[in-house]
């Protein structure tokens, strides 16, 4: 019987979240933070100091497409015909979080306490 009932839950996680990915606010929510990546992009000077501002707002776009990217995998599966990967676009998208997220694990395990390199 718990399996049965586990087997339900499952399924309707993966419909919530399939109506999810497919919605057009989702699709409009996640252009609006392309754009402000983009917005971000253009503010980055890379031998001055980061404004506290641009680093914070960094980070959350960064956590946003990790989180889409976790949804989108959920809904559609991983790999596979009509799968997360089966699509140009998130195979980039999938590339850019795991180098993203390679960079950060790197960036406060490894450089800890250690000052950043100045131009």
């Amino acid at each position: 019987m718990r399996t049965i009932y586990f087997h339900i839950m499952v399924d309707m996680i993966n419909i919530s979240l399939t109506e999810c990915v497919a919605g057009t606010w989702f699709e409009r929510a996640t252009m609006t933070v392309i754009l402000l990546n983009c917005v971000t992009l253009s503010l980055y000077q890379p031998c001055a100091d980061v404004p506290d501002v641009v680093e914070v707002a960094d980070h959350a776009i960064y956590a946003y497409f990790a989180v889409e990217m976790c949804i989108k995998v959920l809904a559609m599966g991983l790999a596979g015909q009509r799968t997360y990967l089966a699509d140009g676009w998130n195979r980039l998208d999938f590339f850019i979080v795991i180098a993203g997220s390679v960079a950060y694990l790197c960036s406060h395990s490894l450089l800890i306490n250690q000052p950043h390199a100045r131009c």
